[in-house]
């Protein structure tokens, strides 16, 4: 509205670029800095070019655990544990906290698209590490652009379904994991069609597709280059946001699982493991009264 269309453009023609060179992000940077140095008022925004500082909330009662705890304990061991899981403790967020305008933006695409969503979302009160979960949530706004974009219908197209699609994002855990789910009641993903494209861009031969399984078919989404849009939009199907996806959850360690039916909708699910227990922070302790 405030003239980042003009942002946009050039960051998609970045985007569709056979390759991306320094001067082209130089280019992006400068033209962000300067919409937002001319619309500061408006936005109330100021790129200020810092890091953003990460603050941590610690109520009373946290407090008095760790005193509890460190009075209790003998060995500067013990107390370099216990102060180390306080400390990852209390960086944990509930993971509902860090879900941002996602509700706004799928009710913005069902308002641009003429479509009836509803969204929800469950398992909030999960508590999570921002810093192994944030890389990976802001993937999930793809998705979410993707499911609004191809994989819900129109209500007239919907059929014995009901007219108001759901698209649902849901946190859970295990002792070795958080995932996230993300899922729609969508027209589904349809393996034989995606396979059929890869071959036509050349990125399959015949024989590979032949044996292919039908699970293997829709995976090939996340294939680097394919897109099957039949129209490039500036919200989805530009070819190499589910790769981007992919690459990203693979990369904090995690696993991406999808899993579709024609007609019925998409899941997936994205997991990042929880770090081990010896790469917690380890607290640093005085070794002697007169150092302390």
């Amino acid at each position: 509205a405030f003239g980042l269309v003009d942002v946009a453009e050039h960051i998609h023609h970045v985007e569709d670029a056979a390759y991306v060179t320094p001067e082209d992000f130089r280019k992006v940077n400068e033209r962000l800095v300067k919409f937002l140095d001319e619309n500061a008022q408006a936005l109330n925004l100021v790129f200020e070019g810092s890091e953003p500082v990460e603050t941590f909330h610690v109520d009373r009662r946290k407090v008095d655990k760790l005193s509890k705890v460190v009075g209790v304990l003998r060995s500067r061991d013990e107390l370099a544990e216990a102060i180390s899981d306080w400390v990852y403790d209390v960086q944990l967020k509930r993971a509902g906290d860090l879900v941002g305008p996602l509700p706004d933006l799928v009710e913005g695409l069902a308002a641009r698209f003429g479509k009836e969503v509803q969204f929800k979302i469950s398992g909030e009160s999960v508590r999570v590490n921002p810093k192994s979960i944030m890389p990976v949530m802001q993937n999930v706004t793809h998705l979410i652009r993707n499911c609004m974009d191809h994989g819900i219908e129109l209500p007239f197209e919907r059929v014995a379904k009901p007219a108001q699609a759901t698209v649902e994002i849901a946190f859970s855990e295990s002792d070795d994991w958080w995932t996230i789910t993300v899922r729609d009641d969508g027209r589904g993903i349809d393996g034989d069609k995606v396979a059929q494209k890869a071959l036509a861009m050349g990125l399959l031969k015949e024989a590979d597709v032949q044996m292919l399984s039908d699970q293997a078919k829709v995976e090939l989404i996340f294939m680097n280059g394919l897109s099957t849009a039949e129209v490039l939009s500036d919200v989805s199907g530009r070819g190499v946001g589910m790769t981007a996806v992919y690459d990203c959850v693979r990369r904090a360690g995690g696993e991406l699982k999808v899993s579709s039916a024609v007609g019925k909708g998409t899941t997936f699910e994205l997991s990042v493991p929880k770090p081990a227990a010896d790469k917690l922070p380890t607290a640093v302790l005085v070794k002697d009264k007169k150092s302390a």
